[in-house]
């Protein structure tokens, strides 16, 4: 239950739901309180911080801070307090103390990256990129921030930071988001250069044709959004292992993609 609160919280945490959130975290207190489950208890103060920051309640939002702090490390647990560090960056961040913000940010950054935590890792680069938006940074330099974030998100094939970051980058650099998107569809070691019809160089390659035995037999029966899933996550496990030999998919062709090997 006291798990089962905290996920409703978050569904109403993004959709910026905060009193409604605020409520199913309070829940998830009380449950975490009576059943001693300490982490769970951090987890949900954290998140209920995040709910005050979205009611712009800075200071209920430090000290739900400061009790899932101390559960963390009273548990020894060193994922939570990377946690921690992202959600006061977003109180410094609050309070216009952007050099704190980025310190805690970037001290985040490093434990998840370490842990191969791609999604909080691209969460986190976002708001750095924010941060350093926020201080008005350079536009190159937030845009490069951008970037990077949008690349870690594409990693971990979470969609729905995938637009986030591209919303973001839209309203700062719509041309910088495009040629990105170009790269995504073109093959990211593919020449942009598409002027002459001509120019170029001659060089050796190989191209490589898969496609999926019985795809038809599988998708007969079964719901079209469970087959688009199934194929698209088989699709970018297969992309991964070829980024791994330097090969690129050019095209993807409904059960199957050419790649190219340079």
């Amino acid at each position: 239950q006291a798990q089962m609160y905290n996920a409703r919280g978050q569904v109403s945490l993004a959709r910026q739901g905060w009193d409604e959130a605020a409520n199913w975290f309070d829940e998830s207190i009380h449950q975490s309180l009576a059943g001693g489950w300490t982490i769970l208890e951090g987890f949900a103060r954290k998140d209920l911080a995040l709910a005050s920051l979205g009611q712009e309640r800075i200071q209920e939002a430090g000290e739900q801070v400061e009790k899932a702090e101390a559960l963390f490390k009273a548990a020894s647990f060193t994922e939570g307090l990377a946690h921690i560090n992202r959600i006061r960056a977003l109180i410094y961040r609050a309070q216009e103390d952007y050099s704190k913000s980025e310190r805690a940010l970037r001290k985040a950054l490093e434990y998840f990256d370490t842990k191969d935590e791609l999604a909080e890792a691209a969460r986190t680069q976002l708001e750095i990129a924010r941060t350093l938006r926020a201080r008005s940074r350079p536009r190159p330099v937030v845009v490069r921030a951008l970037l990077d974030a949008l690349d870690r998100a594409e990693l971990c094939r979470s969609d729905a930071l995938v637009r986030e970051i591209e919303n973001d980058l839209k309203s700062l650099d719509e041309v910088e988001l495009y040629n990105h998107i170009y790269r995504r569809v073109r093959g990211r070691d593919i020449s942009e250069d598409t002027v002459s019809l001509i120019s170029g160089k001659r060089e050796s390659g190989t191209v490589m044709f898969l496609d999926v035995k019985d795809s038809t037999v599988y998708a007969r029966n079964r719901d079209p959004e469970e087959v688009m899933m199934a194929l698209n996550q088989m699709m970018a496990d297969f992309s991964e292992v070829l980024g791994q030999h330097k090969a690129s998919v050019t095209e993807y062709l409904g059960d199957g993609f050419m790649a190219l090997v340079r």
